[in-house]
């Protein structure tokens, strides 16, 4: 049994009135540490409001010295550098790309403390070069789930969950062409924005060196990116929305966050196949998919080799998976699933699977039997107690002794905090929200979810 710190950025909306969520990637891991008979502390911070370049807040410290911690689990680094504080490993997991680790000025500095997790192959090679260590120091877990296959009508053709990413689009474009550039510095700013899109991971500066000096060529006026993760960010926005206006009159339902926004304008077709049906939790995003015949997905352009974890809880269901081409996932199926490239792809995917019922249940007995092979929790706890040389794995799950779950909101002064001897998972157990106005944290505690207390 291992004390087990975890930390990870809030991009899905975690608090819900009385309630607090997860969405199934971290559901799983958290259920399943502590169903190995693991003590867990949870950190769940706002996005992009910590940089977590200042010292730890006293109280959080001394809250994590009560605890003793065996092991840290950063998703991104959201978190305070907690080195000098602790000798027990620190493991830095990967959701996106280095690029959006949190106090990466630290992590290169102590990158021979730290341990590297990545959940595409092409993260070995990313992290390797942003952080300057040795690619045989990192990684590479794929993505796991808790989801399962539970036969129900279909209610739907096809269902996308996720996130529309839009908002103001690509607004520096139009701001380098509202400087008047010739047709010269267009075309050199397309140029280098095609590059960009094939290798996100290179800063736009640099693509701008090498794209100049190939071509004896440095423009008077140049595309400006000031942040250009959240540029990718948009520009993955625009291409999801345009594969889903393309398969939108197949019976298409899209559930999610951020959909409710100004650039929906833009897309009639999408907003009035939007539902507000809430979907984050395991048991929601199980039941979307499997009253599904297919579950569409359109991964970030930043996944080069990888896939998103709905990827995996697609998979799991009785929806059939359609998605955009990864060489990771070819790798799981031995080319034995079709994946689009073009939009026009993902509509003829989309068509010949609600046709074709029998290939459409043999692709999904296919998903199943990988995930019950390789993307299940209890891989992954083996890969982590490796690296982490913790043991996180028990040996009699039946017997749960003084396992618990404690919360921590840093966007609002509030801890969950959540223990007893038969905790069963998560997705059992609704968070019970108690303010107080004296402490940076206010407490509750509770055993069965009928059965809660307060002090």
């Amino acid at each position: 049994m291992a004390n087990v710190v975890v930390a990870m950025a809030d991009f899905w909306g975690s608090k819900r009135i009385d309630e607090i969520v997860f969405p199934p990637f971290y559901d799983c891991l958290i259920n399943s540490l502590l169903e190995n008979n693991n003590n867990v502390q949870v950190f769940i911070n706002p996005v992009y409001k910590y940089s977590f370049t200042n010292n730890i807040p006293k109280d959080i410290l001394e809250n994590l010295k009560n605890f003793s911690p065996d092991l840290f689990i950063f998703f991104n680094n959201n978190f305070w550098d907690i080195s000098k504080h602790f000798d027990c490993p620190i493991i830095i997991y990967d959701v996106d790309s280095p690029n959006a680790y949190a106090n990466i000025d630290f992590i290169k500095k102590n990158k021979e403390r730290l341990k590297f997790v990545v959940q595409q192959k092409n993260g070995i090679e990313w992290t390797s070069d942003a952080i300057g260590i040795n690619k045989n120091k990192i990684e590479y877990i794929l993505p796991f789930t808790s989801i399962k296959n539970i036969k129900t009508s279909k209610k739907r053709n096809i269902c996308f969950c996720g996130s529309v990413w839009l908002w103001d689009g690509c607004k520096a474009i139009l701001d380098f062409l509202k400087k008047q550039p010739n047709d010269d510095d267009i075309e050199f700013a397309r140029i280098c924005f095609e590059e960009l899109i094939k290798n996100p991971m290179k800063s736009i500066n640099e693509i701008y060196t090498e794209i100049g000096v190939k071509n004896q060529f440095f423009p008077e006026k140049i595309l400006i990116l000031n942040d250009q993760r959240s540029f990718i960010g948009r520009y993955s926005g625009i291409r999801r929305a345009d594969i889903l206006q393309e398969i939108a009159d197949l019976g298409l339902n899209i559930y999610g966050k951020y959909w409710i926004q100004n650039s929906l304008c833009y897309f009639p077709d999408l907003a009035l196949r939007y539902s507000h049906t809430p979907i984050c939790t395991t048991q929601e995003t199980q039941n979307i998919f499997n009253q599904s015949k297919i579950g569409i997905q359109i991964g970030h352009i930043q996944a080069k080799s990888g896939f998103s974890w709905k990827v995996i809880d697609i998979m799991a269901s009785d929806a059939c998976l359609v998605t955009n081409f990864s060489s990771d996932l070819n790798a799981l199926y031995k080319g034995k699933l079709p994946m689009y490239k073009t939009k026009s792809e993902a509509r003829e995917i989309c068509i010949d699977l609600l046709k074709n019922e029998n290939k459409r249940q043999d692709i999904i007995a296919i998903s199943n039997n990988i995930i019950e092979e390789k993307c299940r929790p209890q891989r992954a706890l083996e890969q982590l107690s490796h690296i982490s040389n913790i043991n996180l794995l028990s040996n009699n799950k039946n017997n749960l002794i003084n396992n618990s779950l404690k919360i921590n909101a840093l966007y609002q002064p509030i801890i969950g905090y959540l223990e007893g001897n038969k905790y069963k998972g998560i997705k059992k157990i609704k968070y019970k929200i108690w303010h107080h106005l004296n402490k940076q944290f206010a407490d509750y505690k509770g055993g069965k979810n009928e059965n809660f207390k307060y002090f």
